[in-house]
């Protein structure tokens, strides 16, 4: 017998046993033969190479996190994911039940690969998506088998599941059958294949046959089901956290809609959100987020805002997306808008549970509020674009891990450890690289004194939130209708439409060289005077009229270039963050330096934006041929 021994301290059950050896076959529900030959999505468009100013650039942080995504994985198992990553000696990727979250690895990377062209590992998706098709089972469910992988019944009770023993051969996570259903859609979106549409059609079906129902709403009364038990109808109403899984359920389901048509799973996700908004007591009538029973995760509510978002957008019910707004600016109000920390736990007043206000930051929760903010500017339910814009050049960007250089300077001074069967130390620190945090502070990347004593370095729950992320604020950059071509972030960015060269916030300019012809709109920043802003077009000076924050500024014709400029300046400000204070210098939306600075791997290393001259680099553009709505 093989022992499984957790580092995940916190995240019990901490040990199981079986009769395993490294290269057991998984014990899928279905055999190879069973599955066919799906097509599986490729990156399709036009590369080029361009010399562009040296700022947040979205489709270098797309090929960042493809390495993650793609080489956090074990060639042992069907390239299944380590979901945690230990900073240990040596530093240790390892397995347990949270690899379940691999389903939503397979929704970020094409999305990636979207934005950047980047085929390497390339077989790494077919892999992981032909495991996931053997993992369906006749009831059209996604299952995860014990049997190969063992160490799915390790921390099983983290996700609040009592009763796991009876979880023998295969169990069926509810609301991962709905981010697979999210990875369905969009490989069916991408391929045109029909076998996605029909296995997206089996998963709404049996997810279906597990909700339990009460009048005009519906919930999941588990968090895991084996198989054959079916749901209890009389069981209490899911309340906090027994609510969330339905977040990522109803997101699966939107996005299985939008792309098919499939009217089951618009109607099976209209009484999951009833569900959340009206009987989850998540939020109050005024979307004030409430505390629960135990349980103050700002993911956790800010999923569920996402899903109202998702599915109001798709009806059209503007009342809900009112609601929907409500929360997420309530949400706002618990961390620091400014830079986009959002505290993993979040305080509220009276709260006697997880009373943490000095609680780090996940990548998850970040990544939540820019997907929120965006798809609610994007649906006119508000103007956000600020915010996103914030989140994403501050926190969210200093939350990649682009260098692991410090990682391997502090785990050398530790202890030796030893490597567990369902372990690899494997060049686990490059593998890593553009991974999202999950213990962040303020001005550090990874807050060591606040994490587990087991050393958890990366969960990477928030590497695949956070890459999906990525493809959201990509995507939102422009927006394009008849001939009119909309900058909504003064980001670099390329499409078929234009090249846009972002010089932010080194000088508060952006170029945007026109390939074919357009009216063009750009939005100024809220600090930026619309008044102190000029266009020049071939050198000649326009001068635009403002829709709000909107310049218009008239016809560009192709090979033109627009050159938008505006007056950037610094401020300091003082802020308390997770019950410290710091000290912020501001460039336009870009904290370049706090203080005190961090100590193990500081953030906002940022004191060459601060020369007023923007470094140039050469890079590799790519245009797909077509830009998938997400």
């Amino acid at each position: 017998m093989t022992e499984f021994v957790s580092r995940s301290v916190d995240h019990p059950p901490l040990t199981t046993s079986a009769a395993w050896q490294k290269g057991d076959p998984v014990g899928y529900p279905r055999d190879q033969k069973r599955v066919g030959s799906a097509a599986f999505p490729v990156p399709v468009g036009s590369s080029y190479r361009r010399t562009v100013p040296d700022t947040l650039d979205l489709a270098e942080r797309a090929s960042k996190g493809l390495i993650a995504l793609t080489e956090s994985t074990d060639p042992a198992c069907d390239y299944s994911m380590y979901f945690w990553v230990f900073w240990t000696n040596p530093p240790v990727m390892m397995h347990d039940a949270s690899d379940i979250c691999n389903a939503k690895f397979m929704e970020s990377r094409p999305l990636l690969r979207q934005i950047c062209g980047d085929r390497s590992r390339i077989h790494v998706d077919a892999a992981q998506l032909t495991s996931y098709l053997r993992k369906i089972g006749d009831d059209g469910l996604m299952w995860e088998p014990i049997a190969g992988q063992p160490w799915m019944k390790l921390g099983l009770d983290a996700s609040g599941v009592a009763r796991h023993d009876d979880l023998v051969e295969r169990y069926c996570a509810a609301s991962m059958n709905g981010r697979f259903l999210g990875a369905v859609a969009l490989n069916y979106l991408l391929t045109g294949d029909v076998g996605w549409k029909q296995a997206g059609e089996g998963l709404v079906t049996g997810l279906a046959t597990l909700a339990v129902y009460r009048d005009d709403f519906a919930f999941f009364e588990r968090s895991y089901y084996p198989p054959g038990v079916a749901p209890d109808q009389e069981a209490p109403t899911a309340k906090s956290w027994q609510a969330l899984s339905s977040a990522w359920i109803i997101q699966g389901l939107v996005q299985f809609y939008r792309s098919t048509g499939f009217d089951p799973a618009i109607d099976l996700a209209a009484k999951l959100v009833r569900h959340q908004y009206a009987h989850s007591e998540c939020f109050t009538a005024g979307g004030e987020w409430l505390p629960g029973t135990g349980y103050n995760h700002h993911h956790g509510h800010a999923l569920q805002v996402l899903a109202m978002v998702e599915y109001a957008t798709c009806v059209g019910d503007r009342e809900l997306l009112q609601f929907a707004e409500t929360c997420y600016r309530q949400g706002r109000q618990l961390g620091n808008a400014e830079i986009g920390y959002f505290p993993e736990w979040f305080y509220t007043p009276g709260s006697e549970v997880y009373d943490k206000p000095d609680s780090t930051c996940e990548g998850c929760e970040v990544a939540d509020m820019i997907a929120i903010a965006l798809k609610l500017s994007r649906a006119g339910a508000g103007d956000y674009w600020d915010d996103a814009d914030r989140y994403l050049r501050n926190h969210f960007a200093e939350m990649q891990l682009l260098d692991g250089a410090w990682v391997h300077e502090y785990t050398k001074s530790l202890q030796a450890t030893d490597v567990r069967p369902h372990e690899t130390a494997e060049r686990v620190v490059e593998r890593n690289i553009g991974a999202f945090g999950g213990w962040a502070s303020p001005n550090q990347w990874w807050e060591s004194e606040k994490v587990t004593p087991g050393k958890a370095g990366i969960m990477h729950c928030c590497t695949d939130n956070a890459t999906r992320a990525i493809y959201y604020g990509w995507e939102s950059v422009v927006t394009t209708a008849d001939r009119l071509l909309t900058v909504n972030l003064l980001l670099n960015h390329t499409s078929a439409w234009a090249d846009i060269d972002s010089y932010l916030p080194y000088e508060g300019r952006i170029d945007i060289h026109a390939k074919r012809s357009f009216r063009l709109q750009v939005r100024i920043p809220e600090w930026a005077s619309p008044a102190a802003t000029i266009c020049r077009v071939g050198g000649t000076e326009r001068r635009g009229t403002f829709d709000g924050r909107y310049a218009e500024l008239g016809s560009i014709e192709a090979g033109e270039t627009a050159v938008v400029s505006f007056p950037i300046g610094e401020r300091e400000v003082v802020r308390e963050i997770a019950s410290s204070t710091y000290r912020l210098t501001i460039r336009g939306s870009e904290v370049v330096h706090i203080d005190p600075p961090g100590k193990l791997c500081p953030l906002y290393q940022r004191e060459h934006y601060r020369s007023g001259r923007a470094r140039l680099v050469d890079v590799q553009r790519f245009v797909p041929d077509e830009v998938v709505a997400w």
